[in-house]
């Protein structure tokens, strides 16, 4: 049995849907209970998920350092690399 809050950190449902070969995504589910589900997979252990990870997105932060960074840039570029 595999508890949701085990999963692997940025777990990523569709390349465990592709890694299985899975009709969608809806093959697999987290129950009521918290129990991570796929009636076509009942032996999965948490090795098996592993791999089936995306790169986390980037934090609000990272990404008001990158909009401010893009405005400086644009701010000098438009007005002649002054």
């Amino acid at each position: 049995m595999i508890l949701a809050s085990d999963l692997p950190l940025h777990f990523d449902g569709a390349k465990f849907a592709d890694k299985y070969q899975l009709d969608s995504m809806r093959d697999f589910c987290v129950d009521v209970l918290g129990v991570f589900v796929c009636p076509s997979l009942p032996d999965l252990t948490l090795e098996d998920l592993a791999d089936c990870v995306s790169e986390p997105l980037p934090s609000s932060d990272e990404r008001l350092e990158a909009a401010e960074l893009m405005i400086d840039l644009l701010l000098t570029d438009t007005q002649g690399g002054a």
